[in-house]
């Protein structure tokens, strides 16, 4: 079953946790929305702390809220264990295609 909802890029950040599992084999993940255009990250307890895992982590966030239809991801690293921090922490935003567009559908200039 597919996790697609269109234009909701919220709701695969807020599976993160759920899909950690499914490509590592170590930690976990926490993710709390904070907003609507927003969202946390954590990334606990993993064994080897490295940059590459951030790292991809941070490119997997901005593809999948592209995919799922938020427009201008950004990704704002606020912790990292392999700089020295007790876990890492991302926050993830974007904008919403639906909620600037106007009535004919068309996105409006901000």
């Amino acid at each position: 079953q597919s996790f697609a909802r269109e234009h909701d890029p919220g709701f695969v950040i807020r599976m993160t946790p759920l899909l950690w599992g499914q490509y590592y084999d170590s930690g976990r993940a926490e993710a709390e929305s904070l907003g609507q255009e927003s969202a946390l990250v954590r990334i606990l307890d993993f064994e080897e702390p490295h940059r590459a895992v951030c790292l991809g982590v941070i490119g997997w966030g901005e593809a999948a809220i592209g995919i799922w239809g938020g427009r201008d991801p950004r990704v704002e690293e606020t912790k990292c264990r392999a700089r020295g921090d007790d876990h890492c922490e991302l926050v993830f935003s974007w904008s919403d295609p639906v909620a600037d567009s106007g009535r004919d559908g068309r996105a409006q200039s901000k």
